[in-house]
């Protein structure tokens, strides 16, 4: 491995995440008690002080600006773009909400982002009135639209929205992508959020999604502990 010799040489590594730190322990050698895992975020504060402040004709505003009438609302937020390191796998999760929308009638998705990706959003909107497509919300702008939605889904590359999915109390639900960011580290599956093995498969994560859909107990447990 290149450059493992100067890794070795360090006197002390700072991991983005535990999974930087098994990679420098396991892969590289480095010895433990001289790793300090960081756990790389960014500060949610805002996005948690916007939500709790958030009025209840803010929330009925975004329902009715995108006539959406159905409690049964998710939503995907992120960069709209597919490299052979980080994929979002638009496609796959379309798939996967025409099939949710086959077993929950009512079903409706918010995709807030952009990028080069953005035109698989665009096309599937055109097709499906009730996929909203918003483009890119700066600051705190997708806050209403995340407090009408009950899951984000993103089956695809994780990377710092995870942090906006445990602020807000919207459980993640991803698959075992090998193209996430060290930030899945925060996912504790079935505990705040839920991550699917079977990560090539959109009808199995249409399925893990609508038993979601059906089970608020259990979805309301989920954001309760991302809070």
């Amino acid at each position: 491995m290149a450059g493992v010799g100067g890794t070795r040489q360090c006197d002390w590594w700072f991991a983005y995440t535990e999974k930087s730190a098994r990679v420098v322990r396991e892969d590289i050698g480095f010895p433990p008690e001289q790793i300090t895992t960081v756990n790389n975020a960014v500060n949610s504060e805002q996005l948690s002080n916007a939500l709790r402040d958030l009025t209840p004709d803010a929330r009925r505003n975004a329902r009715e600006s995108l006539g959406i009438y159905s409690d049964n609302v998710c939503i995907f937020v992120g960069g709209m773009y597919k490299n052979r390191h980080h994929d979002k796998r638009l496609p796959f999760l379309i798939e996967a909400c025409v099939a949710i929308r086959r077993q929950i009638p009512d079903f409706e998705m918010i995709f807030i982002g952009g990028g080069p990706e953005a035109h698989v959003v665009h096309d599937a909107a055109a097709i499906h009135p009730w996929i909203h497509d918003l483009g890119i919300k700066k600051g705190t702008e997708s806050i209403p639209f995340w407090a009408i939605s009950k899951l984000l889904l993103v089956p695809g590359a994780v990377g710092l929205v995870i942090l906006d999915s445990l602020a807000l109390g919207v459980p993640l639900v991803t698959t075992n992508d090998p193209c996430h960011g060290p930030e899945i580290e925060y996912l504790r599956n079935n505990h705040n959020g839920l991550l699917l093995n079977d990560w090539q498969n959109p009808s199995a994560y249409a399925a893990l999604v609508v038993s979601l859909l059906r089970d608020e107990p259990t979805r309301l447990r989920l954001a309760t502990e991302c809070h």
